[in-house]
């Protein structure tokens, strides 16, 4: 059976155990923003990638009887690459303030010195200070705690929408190439 590990004894060994994790997550905030942004590059140049394809849809498919589904294809490309799209800009642009404050599990009157929500409502640097210094160790522990706690859930809700934006990007790569072999199929003759 496995054990659970051992909590840090000392509230310094904890201070440097939470603070590691909110490292760790604001590293991991960084790479799936860097993902999002590729997910939108890679969304315009399948865009062109169709537009490469020629006209939407050829000439010689009108007459026959793929039409539909040569269309069926171009609506479902369309839409993954506007769900991938759609996805991608909700993990780069900030979530609104009520859906962080839910998501974060936030309340509005709770006193957070780590959130910056919060640290701006104090008047100046000189009552922020003040409002620290008036919190023994294991409250900052607390507030650390809190802090990691609440960072990591908004990772999680970034997770969710980039594994979204990912799905539709294959979707909708998946859609061109079944598009690409029925414009070649066309070209060729086949059909």
């Amino acid at each position: 059976m496995r054990q659970k590990p051992n909590p840090p004894a000392s509230n310094d060994k904890k201070n440097d155990f939470v603070k590691s994790v909110i490292l760790a997550t604001e590293r991991r905030n960084d790479a799936v923003h860097h993902r999002a942004s590729i997910f939108l590059a890679a969304n315009a140049l399948l865009l062109t990638a169709v537009r490469g394809l020629g006209s939407p849809i050829p000439s010689s498919l009108t007459s026959s009887g793929w039409i539909w589904l040569g269309i069926g294809l171009l609506i479902v490309f369309l839409f993954s690459i506007a769900t991938s799209s759609f996805c991608a800009v909700q993990v780069l642009a900030p979530f609104w303030y009520e859906k962080r404050m839910k998501v974060m599990k936030v309340t509005k009157d709770e006193f957070n010195v780590y959130w910056l929500g919060k640290i701006s409502q104090f008047a100046d640097s000189k009552a922020y200070s003040n409002a620290i210094e008036s919190l023994t160790e294991q409250q900052l522990l607390e507030q650390l705690t809190n802090e990691a706690y609440n960072l990591s859930c908004l990772m999680m809700e970034r997770y969710r929408w980039i594994h979204r934006a990912q799905r539709a990007v294959l979707v909708s790569i998946f859609a061109l190439l079944g598009y690409a072999a029925l414009v070649g199929l066309v070209v060729v003759g086949l059909i």
